[in-house]
């Protein structure tokens, strides 16, 4: 394969922009190698240069007209892709402006974990990648945070849970980011129907303390026929440790005492759930609730 001609004289690199295989054969030959309109001899730093973005053109493929917040317009949400969706959120106002965006979010997006690695960085931390400015970082955080909300609000009042991993399902969104442990105390009524959840403790990256009192307050005040408590593993691994054991031997014994039935306890991982019940640690006559992953 033959390599690239060396740039003459009347050629200028852009030694700090890394470039798509399509834009560099049109930078070529349309700009890069392209004689100066005014120069004078010898000044070489002050040539004028066409006013064209061919980054811009190439973040943005859909050709004039098609920016994000245009397509969006005419196609929808679905049509973007979701670095043109975070460019919407931190981009001026402008066709330029929004392919400048596109490119940031690219970057922004390839310097962690995608948009997940995005919920776990603060708005400074975004601020941080170029293109990014503190007020899109946090537009940022705020659209993360609403997401996380939306997700909670997802099943409505009244919806039955059935098995563990409904309650899984329901409160990934919420905890499997966390890097702290967060203890929920979930009231249900007689048909194991959503009532209200309540944050019983937070603890730190090495467990969570739990007290049977703190567990039960809310159930007892608003007479919950059941309870099922659900905690996340900052790890990612729901496998229970020693102290989940013995928490819920604890949580069992009390619900006993108190005549509220916990139905079961649920450990949030990454993927994956844990169910006490599942494997046999909480009676299927005191639960009622439908065993099995």
């Amino acid at each position: 394969m033959s390599s690239w001609p060396a740039l003459g004289a009347n050629c200028r690199s852009f030694p700090d922009l890394r470039l798509s295989p399509n834009a560099l054969p049109a930078m070529a030959l349309g700009v890069l190698c392209r004689p100066p309109l005014h120069q004078d001899e010898g000044a070489v730093g002050d040539m004028e240069w066409p006013e064209r973005n061919f980054l811009v053109e190439e973040a943005m493929p859909h050709g004039p007209g098609q920016s994000p917040s245009e397509r969006l317009e005419a196609e929808g949400t679905k049509a973007l892709s979701s670095e043109e969706l975070l460019a919407l959120l931190v981009a001026r106002d402008g066709r330029d402006a929004e392919g400048e965006a596109v490119v940031a979010c690219e970057n922004l997006l390839k310097s962690g974990e995608g948009l997940r690695g995005l919920a776990k960085r603060s708005p400074a931390e975004l601020a941080q990648v170029k293109g990014i400015p503190r007020r899109g970082s946090r537009a940022i955080t705020a659209a993360m945070e609403l997401a996380r909300r939306w997700a909670v609000e997802e099943r409505p009042i009244g919806k039955a849970f059935k098995h563990a991993e409904d309650f899984f399902e329901h409160y990934r969104p919420r905890l499997r980011d966390l890097k702290k442990e967060v203890f929920i105390s979930v009231l249900l009524d007689q048909k194991h129907r959503f009532l209200a959840d309540e944050v019983c403790s937070e603890g730190s990256l090495t467990g969570s303390l739990v007290h049977p009192r703190e567990v039960f307050r809310r159930a007892v005040r608003e007479s919950a026929a059941a309870i099922v408590v659900v905690h996340n593993h900052p790890s990612g691994d729901p496998d229970p440790s020693a102290e989940d054991w013995v928490i819920t031997a604890q949580l069992v014994r009390a619900a006993e005492v108190l005549e509220v039935p916990m139905l079961d306890h649920v450990i949030v991982g990454d993927s994956s759930y844990f169910s006490f019940f599942d494997e046999g640690m909480i009676p299927a006559e005191t639960s009622g609730l439908v065993g099995g992953r």
